[in-house]
């Protein structure tokens, strides 16, 4: 295989292990509708803007995935296809204290007050909530974003023993290159792991 560019950024960062769990521990006392909102980028590896526009009959609970439509994956495309992220066991547990079954399946499953609702609520919105909780927790530091969730995901994930094509499925990426030019780009190495990881 030849040699893949390796991409800096400084924008986007995965949280230390220390700072993850300080502020996962803030998130669940002090905006615990954030911190599921967080859970779903952190084990679905899903971006914050696609996140907002799925709903409720999304979510397959007894095949354990949720469909994503391409209209809302990154880019949105006219071609129609349908892909599926797994539903790890932590984000099982997650969803079943959400108690979806309560609203329409047509529902955003994250509307105003990061809670099942009609409309869909504005990433900017999130993204300010989430912004102002790492401020309140003492732990903004001008790089950490609610997209370094999925970095923390992915980067645990490997760490734990994920294998390359599990990622790249998780990631939705068409191609391994694309998984392995991200890998490389969160300073990972890319030895063999094992298949379905737990972190």
């Amino acid at each position: 295989m030849t040699a893949l560019p390796v991409q800096t950024s400084r924008k986007n960062l995965a949280f230390a292990p220390c700072q993850r769990l300080e502020f996962e521990n803030y998130l669940e006392v002090h905006g615990p509708g954030l911190y599921k909102f967080t859970r779903f980028v952190y084990q679905a590896f899903m971006r914050p803007v696609e996140l907002m526009r799925w709903q409720i009959r999304d979510i397959e609970l007894v095949n354990k995935r949720i469909l994503c439509h391409s209209s809302i994956t990154k880019g949105g495309t006219l071609e129609q296809y349908t892909e599926y992220v797994e539903i790890t066991d932590i984000l099982l547990d997650v969803i079943l204290t959400m108690n979806l079954e309560r609203y329409p399946p047509t529902h955003p499953i994250f509307s105003h007050d990061l809670l099942p609702g009609r409309a869909e609520v504005a990433r900017n919105r999130v993204s300010e909530r989430h912004h102002d909780a790492l401020v309140n927790a003492k732990l903004y530091n001008g790089e950490l974003t609610l997209y370094s969730w999925k970095h923390t995901g992915v980067v645990n994930a490997h760490k734990v023993g994920a294998s390359m094509h599990w990622l790249q499925k998780h990631l939705r990426h068409s191609d391994l290159r694309d998984t392995v030019i991200y890998l490389k780009s969160l300073g990972l190495m890319l030895e063999e792991k094992s298949i379905a990881p737990t972190w």
